[in-house]
Parts: C-alpha cells; structure tokens; sequence
C-alpha cells in the first residue's frame, strides 16, 4: 500500500490515466480498499465474537458463583440446625444430671435425718 500511495500516475509520460500502468494501479487501489473493508468488518465480526465469548464466560462464572453461595447458605443453615439439636440434647443431659443430683441429695438428706432420728431415740431410751 505504500508503494500505491506513493504512485501518482503518468506511467506512459501522459499522465491522463489512460495508460496501462496507470489503470492497473487504480485497479490495485480499488482491491486494496475492498481487502481493507473486508478485512476491517472481519475485525469487528472478530471483535464481536470474543465479546459474546466473554459475556457467556461472565454469565457461566456468575451462575456458578451463586450456586456456590446457595450451597454456603445451605450449609451453614445445616450446621446451624445441627449445633441447636446438640445444644437441646447437652441441655436435656444437664437437666437429667441435675435431677439425678438432686435426688441423691435428697436421699442422703432422708438418711441423715433417719440417722439423726435414730441417734435421738437411741440416747432418749438411755436417759
């Protein structure tokens, strides 16, 4: 293209672009035109290819983000229930305890007063 824009006809000495060189530079002129029109509307076909690519990439990445935060939420909601069902069954194994600790303070409560109770009918007999 440089060499054919540098070309400014007068290939026969005339110079009235009826000469063979000259018409065939034209012709070459009109050709690289075309190969530029065509190669500049490839470009932008190109162009618009790869940005539908990266649209569709972006849309499979986002899609793909929101299952992964759908499943986090799942999962911490899971796990969630699952440290309130054992915090219930810790709380269900206190309160059992407790009361276990509460009747055995009771009984030996029941003892000691039986004991005491003995002690005191045992010294009355004596006096």
């Amino acid at each position: 293209e440089a060499h054919l824009s540098r070309y400014e006809g007068g290939g026969c000495g005339i110079g009235d672009r009826s000469c063979v060189v000259d018409r065939l530079y034209e012709a070459l002129r009109e050709e690289d035109a075309q190969l530029r029109a065509a190669a500049a509307t490839r470009d932008t076909q190109r162009r618009w290819r790869i940005l539908a690519a990266v649209g569709l990439a972006v849309i499979v990445a986002m899609a793909a983000l929101h299952h992964l935060k759908q499943r986090a939420q799942h999962e911490v909601a899971a796990a969630a229930a699952r440290a309130e069902a054992q915090l219930h069954a810790e709380a269900a194994a206190l309160r059992a305890a407790h009361d276990v600790d509460v009747r055995r303070a009771e009984e030996r409560s029941r003892a000691a007063a039986a004991a005491l109770q003995a002690a005191h009918e045992t010294r009355l007999k004596e006096i």
